[in-house]
């Protein structure tokens, strides 16, 4: 999709729509809005998928990336960058209308009331309870719709994946990234068996993931079975 006539000069709520496109033997669309009348969000733009059939029930999972004139990917950098986090003993920079417009808890945290002084802007929000790592994959989602490729430590390649999942899945709950959850709930699916179902089964208990939830009672219930006389 080729956006023509967008720029940070929209009206709030003016809207430009894209042409009918297949995929998946459906119709679709896109649009895009302008940033809303608040003075917090003027500078977003939300973008929208439209299905031709709306009381169709679908599942979908989709990625937006952004590509400049000449085809390529635009990644996300530190340029223009107001935000600041203290992870651990890491700071990060990012944006804060990119992170308030995937995350209402960011929204609140950066331009909730007492955040429009420019003292509270240059402050530092420390982060407490997330490792790094997580911190700076969740960062990588919200900005790019992708989880990055998971460093392999000592313990081993799905050791590692596993563990970033279940600290990625607390994180996007903690900061209402739901998209994330999802596809932490699919990771870590995969990983259920009689040493991790029932640790898995209050992890998801405790974050609000119904699909890893289900997925571990399943896997309780079949050992159960396979050891009742």
């Amino acid at each position: 999709m080729t956006v023509d006539g967008y720029s940070k000069l929209m009206e709030a709520d003016e809207c430009i729509e894209s042409d009918w496109f297949c995929a998946g033997c459906r119709r679709w669309y896109m649009y895009i809005i302008g940033g809303a009348k608040e003075a917090a969000a003027a500078d977003l733009a939300t973008f929208v998928i439209g299905l031709e059939s709306p009381d169709d029930e679908v599942k979908v999972r989709y990625k937006l990336t952004l590509l400049n004139r000449a085809g390529e990917i635009i990644s996300a950098s530190q340029v223009g960058a107001d935000a600041t986090f203290q992870v651990g003993g890491e700071v990060f920079a990012a944006h804060r209308c990119v992170l308030a417009a995937r995350s209402g808890v960011f929204m609140a945290e950066l331009f909730g009331p007492g955040k429009g002084t420019s003292a509270a802007a240059a402050a530092p929000v420390r982060i407490d309870g997330v490792e790094p790592r997580v911190f700076r994959a969740l960062l990588h989602f919200i900005y790019t719709d992708s989880l990055p490729e998971v460093e392999v430590g000592e313990g081993g390649g799905d050791d590692d994946e596993v563990a970033m999942a279940r600290g990625l899945l607390a994180a996007a709950d903690r900061f209402g990234v739901e998209s994330l959850k999802l596809i932490c709930g699919d990771v870590l699916c995969n990983s259920i068996d009689a040493r991790t179902a029932v640790d898995l089964l209050e992890l998801a208990d405790n974050h609000g993931c119904p699909s890893l939830k289900a997925a571990c009672v399943k896997v309780i219930k079949d050992l159960l079975a396979k050891v009742s006389p």
